[in-house]
């Protein structure tokens, strides 16, 4: 399977996308989730094990590319991980609406906790104003961004092998009918 060389082109993407998009003030200057969205479609798609696996490095390479300790995206993403993929046979996981859904509801409870976390260890102060306005950005960023990650992953898997292409995704775009 080429499930390790996928995940490691999803989080060199998602890392560069993650960079590379500015922050706005109006969204409380929070970056895109990328790296998030690869953890909420490998929770959503794959074995619990290849779902912590992408949580850990996903959570280094956020940590990596931020002010934040190391450790504690990965604490978080690995968290969030857990959670979603003990339910993810109940939901449908290629529907664009579950993917905004946790997409949004993941980066909002992630910002809260993150700030709970910085502001427990004395490197944030907490005021309710921004935390408010950083917590809706993610969500916002979140229900954007993670739809856009799982198609491009989703994808890549289907195009790789590593899952089966559905009948209608299968036929779409095919010409033989002239």
């Amino acid at each position: 399977m080429m499930t390790p060389v996928v995940l490691l082109l999803a989080l060199i993407g998602a890392a560069v996308v993650q960079v590379l998009a500015p922050a706005h003030a109006a969204l409380g200057q929070v970056k895109a989730p990328a790296l998030l969205a690869v953890v909420v479609y490998y929770a959503l798609n794959r074995r619990f094990a290849v779902t912590m696996t992408a949580a850990l490095l996903a959570g280094v390479l956020q940590d990596a590319l931020s002010l934040v300790p190391l450790g504690y995206s990965s604490l978080l993403f690995m968290g969030a991980g857990a959670a979603m993929s003990r339910y993810r046979e109940q939901m449908e996981s290629e529907s664009v609406v579950t993917a905004a859904f946790f997409g949004a509801a993941t980066a909002a409870v992630v910002a809260v906790l993150m700030s709970l976390l910085l502001a427990h260890a004395g490197r944030f102060v907490w005021r309710p104003g921004p935390v408010v306005l950083r917590v809706a950005g993610s969500a916002v960023l979140g229900l954007v961004v993670t739809p856009a990650v799982f198609l491009v992953v989703g994808g890549l898997d289907r195009r790789v092998g590593n899952v089966e292409q559905k009948e209608d995704v299968a036929e779409f775009g095919r010409t033989d009918e002239f």
